[in-house]
């Protein structure tokens, strides 16, 4: 409450301060708009101490472009020079000739270390160097992974030419840089130009220019995508950037790699799965993970490109180009179509790649580098469910604590037996929403496994864990793919069975010698064989004509009967994933070859598998390891 009260009071004396007739968002915009320019120079200070987390301010920057033209006069009045180019006394071309620098030696805005001028070219080396960085990342966004260079601004504006401008000023701390849109040309394109820090120093980097090359990365990719639609950022009707903003981290690690900036903000995606993906907030006193939940919210760029690779970005950008205001998930499900997916089926996977980060990482199937995510980012207990079958048999929650937004997802662990047995697994989804849901189950130090519940149209659907005692956990992973509203609220069960096991080595013999032997080659990638042998009973038969197989036994005939067989792979959940043999088989040796798919032809994934064999009242189980 204290809080909400100063937060109120704050606003008030400013709307006073600057007349009556401002509205309170109005006070709040110009309050923001200030601080991002107008901090305290005198007690600016270089620290090695790490700051707060840094963000763009290009969605503050673009909500001013947005809202102008609905501001009151003396709103408009305050804030119009905020909207005007910074005026720098000095300029320098890049090497490459694209970019234009602007900055100045003496004064507020004077570059870190204004006099250092190593090559003794009258440049200070931090131009220089942002220069160089500048074109370094202009070569590996257009020529390398083949974007739309952003329109040129002709000139237009004060940046003396068609050169791309980029102005090195004073900027609060807690602000890397923002990319400032200025006049659609042609219409969705706009042009633009680059506000940079003067310094990028207490931030926690050895080298300030590490962060000062993601950051170009980043406010360079906002560029392009001004240059595909600047409507991009209208999502509702309302201003929301956070498709901006995802794509724009994305790019800060596909061009360093190694810097890694986006760790830092991830926690505020996984600490808070329920919001959704579209979550954006940019005014005084909002929560924090709604403020950074756009920049957390990386991760679903990062894990678009390393599921469909490198150019499904691009691709997706194109598409958006093709309508005005936003129209990314269709533009995604569009692409994701032309793959062999969608937009519904990638946020399902989507939702379980994020489980495994940190020490869960499977950095071969899933996020490539989940190993590096800190103990914050991955799925914490506070936004999930615990229930222990060694306690409780059974389990019925008729709600959830943390409901899901429109794109957003809840996690419900369950954690086994130790007994043999598995577990029953019920979800009752409010039917007015859309839901995916997975299960996911989990060892350390072993391969993980996971499957798609089916639901019917009400939104409910069950599914049946086999060997659910082999997992330390048991992860129901609910997910609303609908676009808009929300949040919408679900019940579940859970049940312990211990009927629901698939013993291995498990016979019932019979007379006769049956036998399922070892797969071979195993681990596998590309083909196995898997030989197997079947008996039947001995009949004495007086009819030589009999249809089945026969050997001369005296004057009569030993009938071997035979015996429905069938030969089927099934995942350690106990699903059927393959049928090889399922038919009746004569005595003798046979064998079967897997090619790792599925029954409708989809490989499936790397890892263990169990393969039974079953004819007549013959049982036999073995396992195969699946390596992709």
């Amino acid at each position: 409450m204290k809080i909400v009260i100063t937060a109120v009071l704050m606003l008030t004396i400013f709307a006073t301060a600057y007349g009556a007739g401002l509205s309170e968002y109005e006070s709040d915009l110009i309050y923001r708009v200030k601080k991002l320019f107008k901090e305290d120079v005198s007690a600016k200070k270089i620290t090695t101490e790490p700051l707060p987390k840094p963000v763009c301010a290009t969605p503050l920057m673009g909500e001013l472009k947005f809202r102008y033209e609905s501001l009151s006069p003396e709103a408009k009045g305050i804030l119009k020079p905020y909207l005007q180019r910074p005026s720098l006394s000095t300029s320098y071309d890049s090497p490459g000739g694209y970019f234009k620098i602007h900055y100045d030696t003496t004064g507020s805005d004077s570059v870190y270390q204004a006099h250092a001028d190593t090559n003794s070219n009258g440049v200070p080396d931090y131009v220089d160097r942002c220069a160089v960085i500048f074109d370094s990342v202009k070569a590996f966004e257009i020529s390398t992974l083949g974007y739309a260079t952003p329109p040129s601004d002709g000139g237009y504006g004060g940046g003396g030419d068609g050169r791309y401008d980029v102005y090195l000023i004073y900027l609060n701390p807690g602000v890397l840089g923002y990319t400032q849109a200025e006049n659609y040309y042609p219409y969705p394109k706009a042009t633009s130009y680059i506000v940079m820090r003067n310094d990028y120093l207490g931030y926690g980097y050895p080298d300030q220019l590490d962060l000062l090359r993601v950051t170009a990365a980043h406010e360079f990719f906002h560029a392009i995508q001004l240059g595909y639609d600047a409507t991009e950022w209208t999502v509702h009707g309302q201003f929301n950037p956070y498709w901006l903003e995802i794509s724009s981290v994305w790019m800060e690690d596909i061009a360093y790699d190694n810097v890694n900036d986006y760790l830092n903000y991830l926690e505020y995606f996984y600490r808070y799965p329920q919001l959704s993906l579209e979550t954006f907030a940019n005014y005084q006193g909002a929560p924090v993970e709604s403020s950074l939940h756009c920049y957390a919210s990386c991760i679903w760029g990062i894990y678009l490109t390393e599921k469909h690779g490198i150019n499904v970005m691009k691709d997706i950008w194109g598409a958006c180009s093709l309508e005005t205001e936003s129209n990314v998930i269709p533009a995604i499900d569009s692409i994701l179509g032309l793959l062999g997916s969608s937009y519904e089926e990638a946020f399902r996977e989507f939702t379980v790649w994020n489980f495994f980060t940190y020490n869960r990482a499977d950095t071969a199937n899933f996020y490539s580098e989940g190993n590096l995510f800190d103990p914050n980012s991955r799925i914490f207990p506070t936004i999930s469910q615990d229930h222990y079958f060694a306690s409780f048999d059974s389990f019925y929650n008729a709600s959830v604590l943390y409901p899901p937004d429109h794109l957003g997802s809840n996690y419900i662990f369950f954690h086994p037996k130790t007994s043999s047995g598995g577990a029953r697994l019920y979800f009752y989804g409010d039917s007015t929403a859309s839901w995916k849901v997975s299960v996911i189950g989990y060892k350390s130090e072993a391969s993980a496994y996971t499957s798609e519940m089916t639901l019917d149209t009400l939104q409910n659907g069950n599914i049946e864990v086999m060997n659910a005692y082999l997992y330390n956990d048991l992860i129901m992973v609910a997910s609303v793919t609908d676009t808009t509203g929300g949040p919408w609220n679900f019940a579940y069960a859970g049940a312990w069975d211990p009927t629901l096991d698939v013993e291995e080595e498990k016979e019932i013999q019979i007379p006769g010698s049956f036998y399922l032997s070892q797969n071979y080659p195993n681990p596998f990638n590309a083909t196995t064989t898997i030989p197997f042998t079947v008996h039947g009973k001995q009949e004495k038969e007086n009819d030589p004509f009999h249809t089945t197989q026969k050997s001369v036994y005296g004057s009569q005939f030993m009938v071997h009967s035979p015996i429905h067989t069938t030969l089927t792979i099934y995942n350690v959940l106990g699903q059927k994933i393959k049928t090889l043999v399922d038919e009746n088989k004569y005595p003798g040796n046979h064998k079967a070859i897997w090619d790792g798919k599925d029954d409708s032809g989809k490989e499936v994934s790397s890892g263990i598998y169990f393969y039974k064999l079953k004819s007549g009242d013959f049982e036999q189980v073995k396992k195969l390891l699946y390596l992709k």
